[in-house]
């Protein structure tokens, strides 16, 4: 994880080597919608694989369109972190095989909680309430934390998605 400097780092000076410049105000925004995991009561941790793929789309779009800035109009055309986030997993589901992918899909929703705010299950909680084997449940775990879709936590038999935004996404 990243903090709030590195992350900011990481938005702009990749896009500055290519020639491309943020708006200062799209930073900071990208920074809160993507800031994940709470460290403390000052500091967050960002996800790089989510940055990624948020800078990523916004890049392609100032590309296409032979732009050498990036503003909030773009992060709102190119549908935000929820849109861009959610776009990914459901490319990343239709890397799934048949009945893995149900069962992905599954697993996903029970890592979403009513408030449609990410939540952790143990492996063996979910191969029991989905009634699947425990090595069929690890192995379609293991694909979407390949995936950066879920991560292990430290106890190495919980996990949870990687961001809220994708608990949004799941639950709609």
């Amino acid at each position: 994880p990243l903090s709030r400097t590195q992350a900011s780092q990481a938005i702009t000076q990749p896009a500055q080597q290519l020639g491309i410049d943020y708006a200062p105000e799209l930073v900071e925004r990208l920074l809160d919608d993507l800031a994940g995991l709470k460290v403390d009561e000052e500091s967050t941790r960002i996800m790089p694989p989510q940055l990624q793929l948020v800078c990523s789309a916004l890049y392609e779009r100032a590309h296409s369109q032979r732009r050498s800035w990036i503003a909030s109009e773009d992060y709102a055309a190119v549908g935000e972190a929820e849109g861009i986030l959610a776009r990914y997993l459901e490319e990343a589901l239709r890397e799934f095989p048949g009945e893995q992918r149900e069962l992905a899909k599954t697993v996903l929703m029970m890592l979403v909680s009513a408030q449609a705010t990410r939540k952790w299950c143990t492996l063996h909680d979910i191969a029991a309430r989905t009634g699947a084997e425990v090595q069929t449940v690890a192995a379609v775990l293991t694909r979407l934390v390949r995936q950066w879709l879920v991560r292990r936590l430290e106890d190495d038999q919980s996990y949870e998605l990687t961001h809220d935004v994708l608990a949004a996404a799941i639950a709609d």
